[in-house]
């Protein structure tokens, strides 16, 4: 294909491209393939008509790319409206349910330090039933988010967060009353029936009567802070094990989008 607008243009061209051109124009038959126009002024007008329309289309086809664009920019924004207010969402009723895992735990909490009294030893039994009820009560606050909240279905990633956010929440309101426990509350028995146990411990791991003695001490001279510190760590350990189970279990896919 050969484009050439002026003399310049054709000067430029390469010697077989200037042969196979003037062969055309010098060829009537060959040049009536090309155009209908039976003179210069008509060849000129009809490049011109050509040029005007190849700018309708140019502009046809550039206005058709913006509009994609904006459509796909539109889409986009959408998109990211629609997860903003999923996570406002996950974020509201995971506080909620939050707060009833953490009643849970405080309940498990106070069981056991009042198991440390004989006369309360049952507790004891009480603490560990509700311990291991916390995934079935997790899945079943998240099976009332997915049904309520979410038209029944859920995907495995906002289950995740959802779960992750709940243990959180139950964690801090479970360290904030161990940490009052811890600093307000007569310990005394927990810290006996704990020097008992690290006793039988250091008994296993044959420790010598001084390292049993320091061990004892470190554990005695622990602060609130500290205390409620180690049991935050194992509360957020539990909480990152727990949560991509349950999510896996409680996710449901949107059969009708699915479909789609």
């Amino acid at each position: 294909l050969v484009d050439v607008d002026n003399m310049d243009q054709y000067d430029d061209l390469e010697d077989d491209e200037k042969d196979a051109l003037d062969n055309i124009l010098s060829d009537p038959k060959k040049f009536k393939l090309f155009t209908t126009s039976k003179s210069l002024i008509e060849i000129a007008n009809e490049a011109q008509e050509v040029k005007r329309l190849y700018d309708i289309a140019n502009q046809l086809y550039n206005q058709n790319q913006e509009e994609k664009k904006s459509s796909q920019q539109m889409h986009k924004v959408k998109t990211i409206i629609i997860d903003t207010g999923k996570i406002r969402q996950t974020k509201a009723f995971a506080r909620q349910d939050g707060a009833i895992l953490g009643a849970v735990w405080i309940v498990s909490f106070v069981c056991t330090m009042l198991a440390v009294d004989p006369q309360y030893r049952m507790l004891g039994f009480i603490s560990n039933i509700l311990i291991i009820a916390t995934p079935f009560v997790v899945a079943k606050r998240l099976k009332a988010f997915r049904d309520y909240a979410r038209d029944g279905h859920i995907s495995f990633r906002h289950a995740f967060y959802y779960c992750i956010q709940t243990f959180f929440n139950a964690t801090i309101l479970l360290t904030l009353v161990q940490y009052l426990w811890f600093r307000f509350m007569d310990t005394g028995l927990f810290l006996n029936q704990l020097q008992t146990n690290y006793q039988i411990v250091a008994q296993a791991y044959q420790l010598t009567a001084e390292e049993s003695k320091a061990l004892l001490d470190a554990v005695c001279m622990m602060k609130p802070i500290a205390w409620a510190s180690m049991f935050m760590i194992t509360d957020l350990v539990a909480g990152a094990v727990l949560s991509p189970i349950i999510a896996a279990v409680m996710a449901k896919k949107d059969k009708q989008q699915h479909t789609k």
